[in-house]
């Protein structure tokens, strides 16, 4: 009998011991799949594509395997890049539109490309060093510790500038939240206003200003990305901001131009929102003093009526950003004379250092 029963507990002995494995092995398993996401391409409900990386994030305003993937990491369809090469470089081409003068990211890693549109290499970039296949290496350091190539000026180093040129030609359709999670809801975007004198839109303004614009923060030390990068592509106003987040910047400035009925109507004002707002409270001292330092810089520069901050939570692309925020009107392009002034060369001088000054002043 002791016999039997030694056999029946050895037996017990061994099942529990089997039991134990196979649940360790399945809590394991659900372990590695929970933590672990399979990196690919993946085909939404609503036939939809996006990439989703290893760590379960995904992919967004990028391109991947030669697809562009929009701010909300949508695979935008018709959009379609590769590398070419000739005698003097690389440059990446999308159809008829190659960049030039910007950074973009092809499959996960940052490159630059000169104002011709090749890819720069073994250089730095502002604060910003590129090796040799061209690919931005995060942290590199000269010899002594030092960043930059000695040229850079101001406090740009190791800051993030995302730059909105108001509007565009294509004026993306329909309607979004005013913020998130908000039941309020506000158009996309809008077609902007048009100067009186010029006949300039205001989409190619902020455009011209924003190139303008970037050159100088970039010779200052900082990393500029715009939001869009001609006049053809239509982006929502939460789109907008997204690259602002998505890029972890330091500040997302919005380049507008003002119009109204009355011809005589001029002066420049920032926007920003309110200590109260119901999206993003937390921003507002950041977002304030953002303003007001570039509002400030700007009028001394261009000698422009300093108008104010204005604090409202009405502007979408404010409520969607997670950093630093400031909507700057640089002017009237319904009055003559502001028209003829913002679309002057020399006068826009005037206006970027302005602006690029007070982004110095914020981060002092």
């Amino acid at each position: 009998m002791k016999a039997i029963k030694d056999r029946f507990i050895n037996k017990a002995a061994v099942l529990m011991v089997l039991v134990s494995i196979i649940v360790f092995a399945a809590i394991s398993f659900y372990s590695d799949s929970v933590n672990a996401a399979e990196e690919g391409w993946i085909k939404a409900s609503n036939g939809k594509w996006w990439y989703q990386y290893a760590d379960g994030s995904y992919a967004k305003s990028e391109y991947i395997d030669g697809y562009w993937l929009d701010a909300s990491g949508w695979y935008a369809s018709g959009w379609y890049g590769k590398w070419k090469s000739n005698s003097t470089g690389w440059w990446f081409e999308d159809g008829n539109w190659y960049p030039a003068g910007q950074w973009l990211k092809i499959d996960k890693k940052w490159y630059h490309f000169n104002s011709s549109g090749y890819m720069d290499a073994k250089k730095w970039i502002g604060t910003s060093y590129v090796g040799e296949d061209g690919a931005w290496i995060e942290g590199y350091k000269n010899e002594d510790g030092s960043v930059g190539d000695g040229t850079s000026t101001g406090n740009g180093s190791g800051k993030t500038i995302v730059i909105d040129p108001g509007h565009s030609s294509v004026v993306a359709s329909g309607s979004e939240p005013l913020g998130p999670g908000s039941t309020q809801t506000k158009a996309k975007d809008s077609g902007g206003t048009k100067g009186v004198s010029t006949g300039v839109y205001e989409y190619q303004l902020t455009m011209n200003i924003s190139n303008k614009l970037k050159t100088e923060l970039e010779s200052r030390g900082y990393k500029v990305i715009l939001t869009r990068y001609d006049n053809n592509t239509p982006m929502s106003c939460k789109d907008r901001a997204e690259v602002a987040n998505n890029n972890n910047a330091d500040a997302y400035i919005r380049i507008h131009a003002d119009g109204s009925d009355s011809s005589t109507a001029a002066g420049a004002m920032t926007i920003c929102i309110t200590s109260s707002n119901p999206y993003i409270s937390s921003m507002y001292s950041s977002s304030k003093k953002l303003s007001s330092c570039v509002l400030d810089a700007y009028c001394s520069s261009t000698g422009y009526k300093n108008r104010g901050v204005w604090e409202t939570d009405t502007m979408s692309g404010n409520n969607w950003s997670k950093v630093p925020t400031t909507l700057i009107e640089m002017g009237f392009m319904t009055n003559p004379t502001e028209d003829t002034q913002m679309n002057d060369a020399s006068f826009q001088t005037k206006m970027v250092s302005g602006i690029a000054n007070g982004i110095d002043k914020y981060f002092e």
